[in-house]
């Protein structure tokens, strides 16, 4: 029953402030039709939306998924010829993809529509759609994009050129953000050691 409870609170938490602070602007189209007549009349264009929606969420998601994928293992395929390479957990990469066919699908799928499909048919079930939610959510969506995707785009594109690389005489180790590869040579390790754990964040050894 708390889990019941929990959805519509959230959507209600959530759509109150959207309402209140980006509301949908009036719309002749919405006015002088009603709004029941509406959703029968957009009922197709809808199923259309959300199957593009969801199609080129998926392209785009795969795809910038891809590209810092093979990034990162350029970067470490740069060094030359390695006899291990060690790379970051694929995980990283998956933070922008999905942030970025959440906010960025629709403005594609807008872009697209308005520059092969009809226009007019386009600005009316926008205004339509906006009508429903009662708030701007183009808006939400770009609003979206520059305060929660950016942000993350730019710390992951720091990321990607984060790789270790051991060779015959040395060990190549470029971090977050780095610029060039820091060179660690065998000859200069003093002790070699081995830990049964692993390090929490606040410095101490768990063992394992």
């Amino acid at each position: 029953m708390l889990t019941k409870l929990a959805v519509p609170a959230v959507v209600l938490a959530v759509f109150a402030p959207l309402r209140h602070y980006l509301p949908s602007r009036p719309a002749q189209t919405t006015t002088q039709e009603n709004i029941a007549e509406l959703d029968s009349k957009f009922r197709t264009a809808q199923w259309f939306v959300s199957i593009s929606l969801v199609f080129t969420g998926t392209i785009l998601g795969i795809a910038l998924y891809q590209i810092l994928f093979a990034l990162n293992q350029h970067y470490a395929d740069a060094e030359g010829t390695a006899r291990f390479q060690l790379l970051p957990s694929r995980a990283i990469w998956l933070f922008l993809p999905v942030f970025a066919a959440l906010s960025l699908s629709w403005e594609i799928v807008r872009a697209l529509w308005e520059r092969f499909g009809n226009h007019d048919f386009l600005v009316k079930y926008v205004d339509w759609i906006h009508a429903k939610a009662g708030f701007d959510s183009t808006r939400v969506l770009r609003w979206m994009a520059l305060l929660i995707t950016l942000p993350i785009a730019i710390a992951t594109l720091l990321a990607v050129p984060i790789h270790s690389t051991l060779h015959e005489t040395e060990l190549h180790v470029r971090g977050y953000s780095s610029l060039n590869s820091k060179v660690l040579r065998y000859t200069d390790v003093s002790r070699v050691f081995a830990v049964a754990g692993y390090r929490n964040r606040d410095g101490s050894v768990r063992a394992i």
